[in-house]
């Protein structure tokens, strides 16, 4: 009969690798976070601000492109089946 489960060897060591990798990353994001100037952190701000703007920008022109293409196929099948 084969057993289910994790093997009698496995105490598991990746996971605990895994985790010790992910705090430690976290940590190091943190203190980079924390050693940036204000001046590079207003920077950014505003980079985001514009890339947020542009993607504003970009869905409402899709779904205007969208809207328009529907209620022209829209058109068309009414007076199709008229």
């Amino acid at each position: 009969m084969r057993r289910i489960g994790p093997s009698p060897g496995y105490v598991g060591g990746v996971v605990l690798v895994s985790l010790c990798y992910v705090s430690l990353r976290w940590l190091l994001e943190f203190v980079a976070l924390r050693a940036r100037s204000k001046e590079f952190q207003e920077l950014e701000i505003i980079v985001l601000r514009h890339e947020l703007a542009i993607l504003r920008c970009t869905t409402i022109a899709s779904r205007r492109k969208r809207w328009g293409m529907r209620s022209r196929t829209a058109g068309r099948n009414v007076s199709t089946s008229a």
